[in-house]
C-alpha cells in the first residue's frame, strides 16, 4: 500500500487510514476496499482498475521463505505427499501459490473459502482427502494459529 500512497501523494496518516480500512472493507472483497479508498481520497478512475493494478504489483512481490521450495522438493523426493491449507479468496490464494511455484510442489490445495469452512482454513482431514492420504501420519506446519 505504501507505493500507492506515495504515488497518490498521500501522507503517513492517510496510509494508516488505508491499513485500518483494509480490516473493515477487505472482508467484503477487495473491490469494496478500493471503492472506499477511491472515495476517501477522491481518486480518479474505476476502483476495479485500482485493484487490478494493486494485485499485479502485489503478486510481483510475493516470495517464499528461503529454502521453502527446496524443502518441499526434498519431501516429495522422499515420498511425502504435501498440501497447502489456507484461507482467503480462492482466486487471490491460487494466484500467490502459482506465482511462487508452489502449485508444482504440492499434491493438493485446500482453500477455506472454497471449502466453506470460514473463517479458519479447512481442517487437515479435508486436505488429506484431496491429497489421497490417511489422516494418521499427517503433519501440519504453518504460520496460522
Amino acid at each position: 500500500m505504501k507505493d500507492f500512497a506515495d504515488e497518490w501523494g498521500l501522507d503517513a496518516g492517510d496510509l494508516h487510514w488505508m491499513t485500518d480500512a483494509a480490516v473493515l472493507y477487505w472482508p467484503d472483497g477487495p473491490e469494496t476496499y478500493f471503492r472506499a479508498v477511491a472515495a476517501r481520497f477522491a481518486l480518479p478512475g474505476d476502483p476495479t482498475d485500482l485493484y487490478r493494478i494493486y494485485r499485479k504489483r502485489y503478486l510481483a512481490g510475493v516470495r517464499t521463505l528461503d529454502g521453502c521450495l527446496d524443502g518441499l522438493s526434498a519431501l516429495r523426493d522422499h515420498g511425502w505427499r504435501t498440501a497447502i491449507i489456507t484461507n482467503g479468496p480462492v482466486d487471490a490464494q491460487l494466484a500467490k501459490i502459482r506465482q511462487v511455484g508452489l502449485d508444482r510442489l504440492v499434491d493438493a490445495v485446500c482453500i477455506s473459502e472454497a471449502e466453506r469452512t470460514t473463517p479458519r482454513p479447512a481442517p487437515p482431514g479435508s486436505v488429506t482427502t484431496y491429497a489421497g492420504t490417511a489422516r494418521s501420519g499427517t503433519a501440519c506446519t504453518g504460520s496460522g494459529t
